[in-house]
């Protein structure tokens, strides 16, 4: 059985950027309404978390794990690796379906020469019509320096068998992962063809849409849209 939990509840609207992808494009009202309720009242019982996965993805592009044989060898310890209950042995096969999920389309990356760093643990939030969203992108990358002009972007890992993200969704996700890094500070400019929206299951790695214009102000209407509901949820 799992664990049960005292029921937190957030009080203020917020919700991270793989949602907000998902529900600016999600049809059914009854899923629109599961996200914010998620969003609003974090689940009491023990939820499936990918930190293995995400954390052998940093690894693997930054170069840690430096190829695709080396990457099957780290699996294959953590698939062998111990587990004291049926939730670890559940949250372990879950991890190891994304683990090879991306070890499949791990040869088919090609970031140009870019150096990629891992992303930070807690950076700031973005807050858009009143709603706090988690950017937090996964992977920083950058090009250039010397001579040659510094180009920034970065890279949002989605790891959900149940939230595959569409086109639209993707979309959504790189045009505001790539607003969140021009507005970061840091030296250089952002180029969208450096900002990916990287979906393990689904085997994608969206680039940022050059035009975001229009689809921030999907995002804007969307989060104005939440702001209003969130006291009612």
């Amino acid at each position: 059985m799992a664990a049960l939990y005292d029921q937190g509840v957030y009080e203020d609207p917020r919700i991270s950027i793989n949602k907000l992808g998902e529900y600016l494009t999600v049809s059914r009202p009854s899923r629109r309404e599961r996200i914010l309720k998620d969003a609003k009242y974090p689940p009491t019982f023990q939820v499936i978390r990918y930190d293995p996965t995400r954390l052998l993805i940093q690894r693997f592009l930054t170069g840690k794990i430096p190829n695709t044989a080396a990457l099957a060898v780290e699996i294959s310890e953590y698939a062998s690796s111990p587990v004291n209950s049926d939730f670890e042995a559940r949250m372990k096969k879950s991890n190891i379906d994304a683990m090879n999920s991306f070890a499949q389309m791990a040869p088919t990356l090609n970031f140009s020469g870019a150096k990629l760093t891992f992303g930070s643990h807690a950076p700031p939030r973005r807050v858009i019509n009143g709603v706090s969203v988690s950017v937090r992108p996964d992977l920083h990358l950058v090009s250039g320096g010397g001579n040659a002009p510094v180009r920034r972007g970065a890279i949002k890992l989605n790891i959900s068998q149940g939230a595959i993200h569409s086109k639209e969704a993707a979309d959504y996700v790189g045009a505001l992962l790539r607003t969140y890094v021009e507005d970061g500070g840091e030296a250089g400019e952002c180029d969208f063809q450096m900002c990916f929206a990287m979906d393990v299951f689904g085997q994608k790695a969206a680039v940022s849409p050059k035009a975001v214009i229009n689809r921030m102000k999907d995002i804007e209407a969307g989060c104005s849209e939440i702001a209003r509901q969130w006291a009612s949820i």
